[in-house]
């Protein structure tokens, strides 16, 4: 019985400490794609300030204006979750296998935020299309939040690698499933993504694999890129 009971111990510890792994790689994954979105906005914005500089002094300020906004958005996420990381017992519920389960509401982005995301993003350049069809309907905040952050990697890896001015998202509200849908109209982007590291789109079809789902990339037979999520739905977190 003493040996069968520190066995029992050791199993969880080993458990909470792997809960506390998992709950801090989803956390640096919410970071990764955080960031990467306001940082690009940020380094495309003050490259056009330095260039427009003695040329066009309104535009100039302008787009420091707008990466300084971006920088600001950034920094409050970025503190946000680094509260998290420092106060919150990850340990407190080991088996949880749905990000949103550790992430308060104020972190929470879903599909209605995507709109806002495009707005954003018109500011590096990049005019975003954005149409909803099905009926639109609350979802688990789980897939909301995969859906909204596979629309901010794809989006940010146009401007960051395709060279294309336009892009489409669409949200396809289906009986059984959520399909999105980001094309854009320039070249393919480089093998890799997330500047060279591949990251970006593994994170993309880690957050679709853990919903049950799949993500498709390549290119498009009109022209262009196309990237797309589908989620089944009717489940309540990762394991149905």
């Amino acid at each position: 019985m003493r040996r069968l009971t520190a066995l029992l111990d050791r199993q969880q510890r080993q458990e909470a400490r792997r809960a506390v792994l998992d709950e801090r790689f989803r956390i640096a994954r919410e970071l990764h794609d955080t960031i990467s979105q306001h940082m690009t906005i940020v380094t495309l914005q003050t490259g056009v300030a330095e260039y427009l500089f003695h040329a066009d002094p309104p535009a100039a300020r302008t787009a420091l204006g707008t990466a300084a906004a971006a920088g600001r958005e950034s920094l409050d996420e970025l503190r946000r979750l680094l509260v998290i990381l420092r106060t919150h017992d990850l340990g407190g519920t080991p088996g949880a296998e749905d990000p949103a389960d550790a992430l308060p509401d104020d972190l929470l982005a879903d599909i209605g935020r995507i709109p806002a995301l495009a707005e954003r993003l018109e500011a590096a350049g990049l005019h975003v299309g954005i149409r909803f069809t099905g009926e639109r309907r609350p979802l688990h905040p789980g897939l909301e939040l995969c859906a909204y952050r596979v629309v901010q990697e794809a989006l940010t890896n146009v401007v960051k690698h395709s060279g294309a001015t336009t892009a489409d998202v669409e949200v396809r509200y289906l009986d059984d499933e959520l399909r999105v849908t980001v094309l854009d109209r320039g070249g393919p982007p480089p093998a890799t993504t997330g500047g060279g590291s591949g990251h970006g789109l593994i994170g993309m079809r880690e957050r679709a694999k853990m919903w049950h789902g799949s993500l498709t990339t390549g290119a498009h037979p009109g022209g262009g890129y196309q990237v797309q999520l589908r989620l089944p739905l009717g489940q309540d977190r990762d394991g149905g």
